[in-house]
């Protein structure tokens, strides 16, 4: 299991000496936690940047030059935890990882760690120096003001359409008939792979016009039978550039990170972690954060 005496024990076996108990636990403090995780941007910052062959021939001829998957796990730790990290599961407590994986360099960009409760999107905080990149977000980050500012600091984005969401139609390329142009983007009757442009409410004085495309995808049901849905997606990607297809296909991309959550959570064991003392729980957690990056940087130069 993962805890204080297997980490003691392997000192022992590594060092040849084994301290008290007490005083090994005490070994965990505030600076135990920041020289890893020095250790841990050290590592990142100096990690191969090898690109995927393939999909960087995809955005030759584009501004595109990575693309980033943002999401956020959450990992359970004991009661007592509870004051210093709440969870949103009563009974015990929690803290949340917030990561950027570079699809293309298939490496972490950044990491943040916050209690569970938190919002995703609070937790995700500003996003800066976006120019160029292609930011991959699920429903929990979405926010017109944030979309606006990625798209002002020369970034792109793609993320799904909330239902909520209401705009008007200003531009039709395929899906819809021409006379829906000015009306509501919802409830209008739609055909086949639906690419338009929608403006939206920025501020009470300003709006501003964002692409909606729809394509037909499936998804599994828990029987194992898979059904047809319609795939709706706000982007700022150039419509000359990329169709509403490749706009959808590199959305399927933002699912790399679940890779990166899994080996959090299987190889690192971080939800076995049953100590309430905060120094304890992040001092292992950028320890595996840091054995990662060295194992991600290891197969790109292999």
């Amino acid at each position: 299991t993962r805890s204080i005496a297997t980490a003691r024990r392997m000192f022992h076996k590594i060092s040849g000496f084994m301290p008290e108990e007490s005083s090994f636990s005490d070994r965990f403090t505030d600076a135990t936690v920041n020289w890893l995780r020095a250790m841990f941007q050290k590592a990142l910052a100096s990690a191969t940047s090898e690109r995927r062959a393939a999909l960087a021939e995809l955005f030759e001829g584009t501004a595109v030059l990575d693309l980033l998957s943002i999401d956020a796990t959450q990992v359970a730790l004991p009661a007592a935890a509870a004051e210093d990290y709440p969870s949103t599961t009563p009974g015990q407590g929690g803290f949340k990882i917030t990561a950027t994986l570079s699809v293309l360099y298939q490496r972490i960009r950044d990491i943040s760690v916050t209690n569970a409760k938190m919002h995703d999107s609070k937790a995700l905080g500003k996003l800066g120096g976006v120019g160029g990149l292609l930011l991959l977000m699920d429903r929990g980050y979405a926010s017109i003001r944030r979309f606006f500012a990625i798209d002002q600091g020369g970034g792109f984005f793609a993320t799904p359409l909330k239902a909520n969401w209401t705009g008007t139609i200003v531009r039709i390329r395929s899906g819809l008939g021409q006379r829906n142009v000015g009306r509501p983007l919802h409830g209008r009757p739609y055909r086949g792979i639906v690419d338009m442009d929608v403006s939206f409410r920025l501020s009470r004085s300003q709006r501003v016009t964002f692409r909606v495309v729809c394509v037909s995808g499936w998804r599994r049901l828990p029987d194992r039978r898979t059904e047809v849905v319609d795939i709706w997606l706000l982007t700022n990607l150039p419509p000359e550039q990329f169709s509403a297809e490749d706009v959808s296909s590199l959305y399927r991309y933002r699912f790399e990170i679940e890779q990166l959550f899994r080996v959090l959570k299987t190889v690192g064991r971080l939800d076995q972690l049953k100590s309430k003392k905060p120094e304890v729980f992040l001092s292992f957690m950028y320890a595996t954060l840091l054995g990662i990056v060295l194992a991600h940087d290891i197969c790109a130069q292999m």
